[in-house]
């Protein structure tokens, strides 16, 4: 028998591992038009919370893993717009597109989420939730179900409680038992406790002058409770940006309360802007012991409830943007009850 020569078992060899390498890796590419950064962030929920960075080049990029294990992470394109990956061995996902119209390629869970996503789009919101429910009770064991339930319903301060139990109850354990969706379950509690408690009818709070803030004294006017905090960047930020949005509500029909979580009245009384009829700050200095974050179960910043001249709740954590045609459009659909005797 001929001897097979060193050289070639040495490439016999090196081609099995390149083969096996193939199949056991996972790789996300892709070309994204108009992205703010070349530098994106990847927040690993599944197995475990992390972060890594991935860098672009003229909006190109690719990132190749080992995965132990199935995974999940969100590609972070800006402060508001995030893409769920999923990760498992021998998969590839490419992402093209502009930051405002992208196309999700890939197998299995990615898959299912892109066809999901174009599904929705173009649908009234009522027929958005009843997709997203249907959606969700299709596929019991997806872990596409963590975040269509983040971003439909924790993310939707209308959306309807009572309906997402009935759907968190019926997921696979499989689902149920990841971190990420252990800490969804921490918002959900937190969803279902604002609604529960759908008014404001006291408020205890000092504001710069020292003096306690005449609540009930507060009438015929619509509220927004914006919380936020001297040592927390962002919650200044949407502070900021909040007071240039509201220019378009008439000042007696509207107010607002920044309360601050500070506990030192040096710091927060250098980090508040000037006041005027319709811009108020307060603060009790108790931090995240305050009396509205716990009466309406808020463990983040930045965070607003917006209030009905009756002092019920309206809704959570309104984008500034959107605050203004939001009033609006309730003034417009209860005519008689915004009015307090």
């Amino acid at each position: 028998m001929k001897k097979i020569p060193f050289l070639l078992i040495i490439l016999s060899l090196w081609l099995a591992s390149s083969c096996n390498e193939e199949k056991t890796s996972f790789t996300l590419k892709g070309k994204i038009e108009n992205l703010p950064s070349d530098t994106l962030l990847l927040y690993y929920q599944v197995p475990e919370f992390k972060f890594d960075t991935l860098f672009c080049q003229n909006g190109s990029f690719t990132y190749t893993i080992n995965p132990d294990t199935f995974s999940i992470f969100s590609l972070i394109l800006n402060n508001e717009q995030t893409i769920p990956v999923y990760v498992d061995k021998g998969e590839t996902v490419e992402i093209t597109g502009t930051i405002n119209d992208l196309n999700v390629k890939g197998n299995g869970e990615n898959k299912l989420l892109s066809q999901i996503t174009e599904t929705l789009k173009g649908l009234s919101p009522e027929a958005t939730m009843l997709k997203v429910d249907s959606c969700i009770q299709a596929n019991a064991h997806s872990f596409t179900n963590i975040y269509l339930i983040d971003n439909y319903y924790i993310k939707n301060p209308s959306a309807n409680y009572d309906n997402l139990e009935r759907l968190v109850k019926n997921l696979h354990g499989v689902v149920k038992d990841t971190p990420y969706m252990s800490q969804l379950q921490t918002k959900i509690e937190a969803f279902g406790n604002r609604q529960k408690n759908q008014s404001i009818l006291s408020l205890v709070a000092l504001d710069m002058k020292g003096e306690n803030v005449k609540w009930n004294s507060i009438r015929n006017k619509y509220i927004l409770l914006n919380f936020w905090a001297s040592w927390h960047p962002q919650s200044i930020i949407e502070r900021d940006t909040l007071k240039i949005s509201l220019k378009g509500l008439e000042k007696e029909d509207f107010i607002v309360y920044n309360i601050s979580l500070d506990m030192d009245k040096k710091a927060w009384i250098e980090a508040c802007d000037k006041e005027n009829d319709q811009w108020k700050h307060l603060c009790d200095f108790k931090g995240w012991n305050s009396f509205p974050l716990r009466n309406q179960d808020i463990h983040e910043l930045p965070f607003n409830v917006l209030l009905a001249p009756t002092k019920r709740v309206i809704a959570h954590n309104i984008p500034h943007n959107e605050i203004v045609d939001r009033v609006k459009q309730h003034k417009k659909d209860n005519p008689k009850k915004n009015i307090t005797k």
